[in-house]
């Protein structure tokens, strides 16, 4: 028991590691740019004409710029302040919505997946063709069939954040510290999984459904908990299996390919339907959209050379 103990703390310990040292150090360059050149206002106004596709205000740019760069909260504290210029429909803040959870928080879980084996240029390409994509689709069935268009109601009322460095540094850390107990308890859960062969059971009940997305048994576990959890701590999971070559390059790439797409669908979810949003576009819509979009790019990569794969998708090691 004791050599169980052990070993969950110095497994968590080492995945704790690999995150901190992945995300602090670009938490804190992006917003040092922010600070100084004004950064994501300057991203936001970038992404404003592709708003119109997809049936939002141009000003709704700023509040996905602040999602792409820094995390969900964020972002709807940046929609609260511009609740009322904005005027949404809940048909458009469940496109937002949708947005916001197919792409956000990137330097950060880019870089993860990164350091999974996996390109972040094609990632990248994924997150945000997938983000657009949905957003259109949606806002064509919902302005079509005239679904959704009464008033949107936000349910979030922000506190006051103190935004000076010190008050930075100190709601990080108690992240951190969060961050940290989850992974132990994760690392914990897999492990017992493991001991008691209900990780076997798991993947033989999953696996009809997981090789129509090109994942192998062995990947069950960390794909349940990216997609229930988040990318974070699915990926930390997953960069420790790739060092240790657990998973297959190839199941590798398909399982980051799904949580690029779909992830954190019990905590994220709920923080959308705060601000407006209709299940139907930030739970049902997006992940039918992820296991239609990964039944089809399974069929397409199983077609590619792993040298194609090397050359654009995967990172030699």
């Amino acid at each position: 028991m004791k050599t169980f103990i052990n070993e969950c703390f110095r497994e968590s310990g080492r995945i704790y590691w690999v995150l901190l040292r992945i995300s602090l150090p670009l938490l804190i360059l992006i917003r040092v740019l922010d600070e100084n050149f004004n950064f994501i206002s300057l991203v936001g106004d970038w992404l404003s004409p592709i708003m119109s596709f997809v049936g939002l205000p141009g000003q709704a740019g700023i509040v996905w710029a602040t999602a792409l760069f820094l995390q969900l909260y964020a972002a709807m504290l940046v929609l609260a302040s511009l609740w009322t210029e904005l005027n949404l429909t809940t048909a458009q803040a469940t496109v937002l919505a949708t947005l916001m959870l197919t792409a956000h928080a990137l330097p950060v879980e880019l870089r993860i997946v990164q350091k999974a084996g996996v390109r972040l240029s094609a990632m990248l390409a994924v997150r945000m063709g997938g983000a657009i994509i949905l957003g259109m689709l949606l806002h064509a069935i919902y302005s079509g069939g005239d679904f959704l268009q009464t008033p949107a109601t936000i349910y979030f009322s922000p506190s006051p954040v103190n935004t000076g460095w010190m008050g930075w540094f100190k709601e990080q850390a108690k992240n951190w510290f969060l961050i940290y107990l989850v992974i132990l308890a994760l690392v914990t859960f897999v492990r017992i999984l493991k001991a008691t062969h209900a990780e076997k059971l798991l993947a033989t009940v999953l696996s009809p459904l997981l090789r129509l997305m090109g994942i192998g048994k062995q990947a069950t576990t960390t794909t349940l908990i990216g997609i229930t959890l988040g990318l974070s701590y699915g990926g930390g999971l997953l960069i420790e299996a790739s060092r240790s070559g657990e998973i297959s390059r190839r199941d590798m790439l398909c399982v980051l390919t799904l949580l690029c797409l779909c992830h954190s669908v019990i905590e994220d979810t709920l923080a959308m339907l705060l601000i407006g949003a209709h299940v139907s576009g930030v739970l049902v819509a997006r992940v039918i959209f992820a296991f239609v979009f990964m039944a089809i790019f399974a069929q397409c990569i199983k077609r590619l050379s792993d040298s194609t794969l090397l050359r654009f998708m995967l990172i030699s090691k």
